[in-house]
């Protein structure tokens, strides 16, 4: 990743880094990426409502699962859409991890299940096939 960063500062390759470092769980990494694009990207409404509340949730989801389900609300409006940068299936997929983290596993096979529901956006998505896992996790919860 550090080399991907070293050669493109664009918006999409630093999103997408903050997101991977989230995801991986380098929290000061992941916001200090997130902060600098807000900063210069404030007017970019699918990175300011969508990737960075992806990469925050994905940060608070160790410390305070409610914190990171409400940081995705912001995404809401924008949630399986098919847009080129990939936002995709990524705000369900998060919010049902938050939930499963929570203990709710009604809700959280509820965002596995849209994305179950809505192949077509992007059909070879990795997230297509772990929502399967997740809706399986959600179920068990759910009794």
């Amino acid at each position: 990743m550090a080399e991907a960063l070293s050669s493109s500062h664009d918006r999409d390759t630093r999103s997408a880094a903050a997101a991977l470092l989230a995801r991986t769980g380098d929290a000061n990494g992941s916001e200090k990426l997130a902060g600098d694009l807000a900063k210069e990207f404030p007017n970019d409404t699918l990175l300011n409502s969508v990737w960075i509340p992806i990469v925050r949730a994905s940060n608070e989801m160790r410390r305070d699962p409610p914190k990171a389900i409400s940081l995705l609300e912001a995404a809401r409006s924008y949630e399986l859409g098919a847009v080129p940068n990939g936002c995709d299936y990524w705000p369900n997929y998060v919010r049902g991890e938050g939930f499963l983290k929570a203990q709710d596993g009604t809700k959280a096979a509820a965002e596995y299940q849209k994305i179950l529901d809505h192949r077509g956006i992007n059909p070879t998505s990795p997230l297509y096939t772990l929502a399967r896992l997740g809706l399986g996790r959600g179920l068990r919860a759910a009794g």
